[in-house]
């Protein structure tokens, strides 16, 4: 329902989703449709040109970020029983 120039105000970039992955989804949604955000309590407003510039890089950052495979259960590398700290 975001139109170009609309602007959404958040308290903080975390108001966006619960994930990363839902974060970015919704930052590049609000790039697609030209639209300004505000994060009150990040100091994050891209009606600011500096603040664009650093909002698409840490977007950048996170799709990057995601792609990457997060080790689960036995490719952890962990210490056996007996050789942990008690």
């Amino acid at each position: 329902m975001m139109e170009p120039g609309d602007t959404l105000m958040v308290l903080s970039i975390r108001d966006l989703g619960r994930t990363p992955k839902s974060i970015a989804d919704c930052l590049a949604e609000l790039k697609e449709k030209n639209a300004d955000f505000v994060a009150i309590n990040d100091g994050i407003d891209t009606r600011k040109d500096k603040d664009k510039q650093a909002l698409a890089a840490v977007s950048a950052f996170w799709n990057a970020c995601l792609g990457l495979s997060m080790p689960r259960g036995s490719d952890r590398k962990t210490k056996p029983p007996s050789q942990r700290r008690p």
